[in-house]
């Protein structure tokens, strides 16, 4: 399946790509960005390349998932969202990372 993208007038929705790695491990590794998420502790930058191509795996599966979200303004990731399928509960969860700083410090 071809992970669509989407613009609108402030934000570009895109496929994550192996580039994301570092930025999404910098942005994971930021304070209170995992504050409220069962485990608050910053992934290793293995453990976010797993969950980017586990991401691109669920889209193939489910036809959906999370996109990759950059400003239009100034392209560089600043989170993500998108739909996740919990296996456990056989329900679909409306996901989004955008920590609010690294918005503020980009659209200066």
């Amino acid at each position: 399946m071809k992970i669509p993208t989407i613009t609108t007038a402030r934000l570009i929705l895109r496929p994550f790509t192996i580039e994301d790695v570092d930025p999404l491990h910098h942005i994971l590794g930021e304070e209170d960005v995992l504050r409220y998420f069962p485990n608050p502790n910053p992934p290793s930058r293995e453990r976010v390349q797993k969950m980017i191509a586990a991401q691109l795996a669920h889209w193939q599966e489910h036809g959906f998932g999370w996109w990759a979200v950059e400003l239009c303004s100034r392209h560089g990731l600043i989170g993500w969202s998108g739909l996740q399928f919990l296996s456990e509960t056989k329900e679909v969860e409306v996901a989004y990372l955008e920590p609010i700083r690294k918005v503020q410090q980009l659209e200066r």
